[in-house]
């Protein structure tokens, strides 16, 4: 693409009467599109695989279907709505809503979403109990013994922070 406006550029082809910018302007918008759609379905795919993973939690469970639905809602775990890109014009406004590297952050944050929409859920069920939250400490298990360690060590943390009440694993 970068060849083709230089080539525009440097041969002034823009006083042309040939139309030599409506290919590259079509070209970029298709690629754009194409990212857009690739990042709304991401963000679909991560939002259904924590779905599905709340859905399946007990404390979860035991919540009335609309407590679940304003959980969800509030904590930003919705599927995104279809995107208007079918112009150029529609295509900008979807862009300026929301950048692509936005989409990204979207996408990441859906765990922590998840994860505050699992806490509200416990707080909800068990409201005089605190909930607590024990994030497992991530890294790379080279051997049997470094798995037992890892194990040892989060059994530890999580034994501990079960007797104060309900806790989430992050």
């Amino acid at each position: 693409m970068g060849e083709q406006l230089d080539a525009i550029l440097s041969q002034r082809s823009l006083l042309d009467e040939a139309d030599h910018v409506s290919p590259c302007v079509a070209k970029l918008s298709a690629g754009l599109r194409a990212a857009l759609t690739e990042r709304r379905a991401d963000l679909t795919r991560a939002v259904v695989a924590e779905t599905e993973r709340l859905d399946g939690d007990a404390t979860w469970t035991q919540l009335k279907g609309d407590a679940r639905d304003e959980i969800r809602r509030n904590a930003g775990l919705a599927v995104p709505a279809p995107l208007p890109r079918d112009t150029n014009a529609a295509l900008r406004r979807a862009l300026d809503a929301r950048r692509l590297s936005a989409w990204r952050s979207d996408i990441d944050a859906v765990p922590t979403r998840a994860a505050k929409a699992l806490a509200e859920a416990a707080h909800r069920v068990s409201p005089e109990e605190a909930v607590t939250t024990v994030a497992l400490r991530r890294g790379t298990l080279q051997d049997d013994a470094a798995v037992r360690e890892w194990l040892d060590e989060h059994e530890r943390r999580l034994t501990e922070a079960v007797r104060n009440g309900p806790v989430i694993l992050e």
